[in-house]
C-alpha cells in the first residue's frame, strides 16, 4: 500500500488483508477470555467461507465485498498545533486509504455510510457538503463548530478519507501519478524485509523525514503544560533525532496474543560506539523482581554491561551529532531524564551503580520506584541529600535504612539495593521484599517470563499489566449499548486476571535496536482505542 501513500508521509501503516487480520485477532487467547463477559462476538469473521467467495467472486453483500477484498493504510504528514490558555491540541494531518478492488457504484453507498456513522458519533450532529474540484468529487461532514472535518475521494476502486482537504488532495496527486509514493524510499524495502513484513497482519514504517516529528510529537504528549512542550520538545527531538534514520513496526496475531517486532533504524557508526559498554551479558535468572509488590501494573529491567562508560559514551554521541544549540541543550536534557526518579545528577549515578536497574510502578498514573544495586554506597547517600535533604526523617529496621524528605520523596538502602521514589510506593516495595508477596508470586506473571529467552543479551525488558488495554479493546465490539464493564465488572475482570502480562525485550543488532514484545493486542488494539469513539459508562 506504500504506493498509494504520498513521499513525504511522516508515518504510514498497512493492513494488506483485512478480513484474514480480523479473523486471527479473535483467534488469539485474549479476544476468546474476554468476548463472552464483554458480550463481544466469538468471531469477527463468522463464516469465512463466505468471505473467500465474496473475494474471487464478487458474490454478497457490499459489507462483505469490501471487507474481503480491501487493504488500507493510514498515513499521517505534518501536524497542525493550536494553543488556548495553557491547553496544547495538536492535531495530526491523516488519511485512510482503503483500495478496494470493487466498482465505485458498489463500493459508495457503503464506504460513505460508515464515514456518516464515524462522523456522526464523533461530532454528534455534523453538517454535510459536497463540493467538485477540478474533476475530484469531495464529500465533508464539520463539527458543528466546524472544528473537525472528515473529507472523503473516491479514485477509481480507491477511497480516501481525512481529516483535511490538503492531506487527502495528496493522495489522489499520487493516484493520478502526479506526486512520488512512499514506496519509492529506499530504506522502506529493507525495513520489510529484515521484519519478514510480508507475513505480518499489520506493518508500520517512519522515514527519516518523520523521526524529529515523531520524538516531538512524543514530547509534547509527556509535556505537564504549553511553556514546557514549546521549549523542550524541540531541544528533545534535535538530539535524538540525528540518531536514528527510521522506524519500522510489524505486528502478527497468533493464538497466544499478538507479537510485535520494531527496528530502530541507527545513524552509522552510532551502534559500534554504544555496543561495548551497553550489550550485556545474557540476563539469565539473576535478575531480582522481589521489590516487585504483587499487585504493581509493570516492572522494566535495564542491563548495562558497563553503566558509567555507557553514560559518558552516549552523551559524547549525541554531542557530536547535534548542531551547535542542541549540543549544548543536550548536556541538561541528558541530566533531567531521571529527575522523575529523583535523580539530580545523572553522572554520579551511573559512577555509583551496578548493571542492572529497574523501574517498578506499583499504579498506573503514578511516578515510578527506580531500584538499581549499590555499588558506591556513599556517593549514592551524597545523591540522595540532593533530593531529600541533609537532614530527613529517618527509619532503621532490618538492615534498611529510609530517608523521606519534607515533600514525601524517599530513597532507602535495602542490602544491596538503593530505592528512589515517593514514600508510599517505596514502603510497598520494601514490604514485598519482606513478606515474599512479590509479582514472581503471581501465576499470570511467571508464565510471561517463563515466555521470555533470558539467554539472550536483553539491554531492556519491560513487563507490564495488560488487562485494561484489552478490556478497553475488546468493548469497543460489544453488542450493548452501554458499556458492559458497567455491567458485568466483576466477570470481566475474573476473566481477565487469566490473562498474561504484556512483555517486550530491546536488544541492539547490528545497526538497529530491535524491540521484541508479545501483548493481547498490540499496536492495533492500541490504535483502535485511541482513535475510536467511547462508550458511556
Amino acid at each position: 500500500m506504500a504506493q498509494y501513500v504520498p513521499a513525504d508521509a511522516l508515518a504510514f501503516i498497512e493492513v494488506n488483508d483485512l478480513a484474514q487480520s480480523a479473523d486471527r485477532l479473535s483467534r488469539t487467547e485474549a479476544w476468546q477470555t474476554l468476548a463472552p463477559p464483554l458480550d463481544a462476538p466469538g468471531r469477527l469473521i463468522p463464516n469465512s467461507w463466505l468471505i473467500s467467495l465474496a473475494r474471487w467472486a464478487g458474490i454478497g453483500s457490499s459489507e462483505a465485498v469490501l471487507l474481503a477484498r480491501s487493504q488500507m493504510a493510514l498515513f499521517f504528514t505534518q501536524a497542525q498545533a493550536t494553543e488556548s490558555g495553557t491547553t496544547l491540541t495538536i492535531k495530526p494531518l491523516a488519511a485512510l486509504v482503503i483500495e478496494t478492488h470493487t466498482s465505485q457504484r458498489r463500493m459508495r453507498p457503503t464506504i460513505e455510510k460508515y464515514v456518516a456513522q464515524f462522523a456522526q458519533s464523533a461530532y454528534g450532529q455534523p453538517t454535510v457538503t459536497r463540493k467538485q474540484v477540478a474533476d475530484v468529487e469531495f464529500a465533508e461532514w464539520s463539527s458543528p463548530d466546524n472544528a473537525r472535518r472528515l473529507v472523503l475521494v473516491l479514485v477509481d476502486t480507491t477511497a480516501i478519507i481525512g481529516n483535511d482537504e490538503t492531506v487527502v488532495m495528496s493522495c489522489v496527486d499520487v493516484r493520478r501519478g502526479r506526486r512520488r509514493t512512499l514506496a519509492d524510499d529506499g530504506q522502506l524495502g529493507i525495513a520489510r524485509q529484515q521484519l519478514d513484513a510480508e507475513r505480518a497482519d499489520a506493518f508500520a514504517f517512519v522515514p527519516k523525514a518523520g523521526v524529529k516529528t515523531a520524538i516531538q510529537a512524543w514530547a509534547f504528549s509527556r509535556a505537564d503544560n504549553v511553556a514546557d512542550a514549546a521549549s523542550i520538545a524541540p531541544i528533545i527531538s534535535n538530539t535524538f533525532g540525528n540518531l536514528v534514520e527510521g522506524f519500522a513496526l510489524t505486528s502478527r496475531f497468533d493464538s497466544a496474543g499478538t507479537e510485535g517486532r520494531c527496528r530502530v533504524f541507527l545513524a552509522k557508526g552510532i551502534s559500534q560506539q554504544l555496543a561495548p559498554d551497553l550489550v550485556p551479558d545474557p540476563i539469565g535468572t539473576r535478575s531480582d523482581s522481589s521489590f516487585v509488590p504483587d499487585e504493581a501494573n509493570s516492572l522494566t529491567l535495564y542491563h548495562l554491561r558497563n553503566p558509567s562508560s555507557f553514560w559518558r559514551q552516549l552523551n559524547a554521541v549525541i554531542s557530536s551529532r547535534a548542531d551547535v544549540l542542541a549540543a549544548i541543550g543536550s548536556k541538561p536534557l541528558l541530566q533531567s531524564l531521571l529527575g522523575p526518579y529523583g535523580i539530580k545528577d545523572a553522572d554520579t549515578f551511573f559512577s555509583a551503580i551496578g548493571p542492572r536497574i529497574q523501574l517498578v510502578r506499583v499504579e498506573l498514573n503514578t511516578p515510578a520506584v527506580l531500584v538499581a544495586e549499590t555499588f558506591d554506597k556513599p556517593a549514592l547517600r551524597k545523591l540522595a541529600e540532593l533530593r531529600v535533604g541533609r537532614s530527613p526523617q529517618v527509619e532503621n529496621s532490618d538492615q534498611v535504612e529510609l530517608l523521606i524528605g519534607p515533600d514525601g520523596w524517599s530513597v532507602a538502602f535495602a542490602g544491596n539495593y538503593f530505592l528512589s521514589g515517593p514514600i508510599d510506593q517505596v514502603r510497598r516495595c520494601l514490604e514485598a521484599k519482606t513478606s515474599g508477596a512479590s509479582l514472581t508470586s503471581v501465576p499470570a506473571f511467571t508464565r510471561t517470563w517463563q515466555s521470555i529467552d533470558v539467554s539472550l543479551p536483553i539491554v531492556a525488558l519491560s513487563i507490564g499489566d495488560d488487562r485494561p488495554a484489552s478490556i478497553s479493546f475488546v468493548e469497543l465490539f460489544s453488542q450493548r449499548e452501554r458499556s458492559a464493564f458497567s455491567i458485568n465488572a466483576s466477570s470481566i475482570q475474573q476473566a481477565a486476571n487469566n490473562l498474561r502480562y504484556r512483555a517486550s525485550v530491546t536488544m541492539l543488532k547490528d545497526d538497529a535496536f530491535e524491540w521484541t514484545s508479545r501483548s493481547s493486542f498490540g499496536i492495533v488494539g492500541s490504535l483502535f482505542t485511541t482513535f475510536a469513539p467511547e462508550k458511556s459508562r
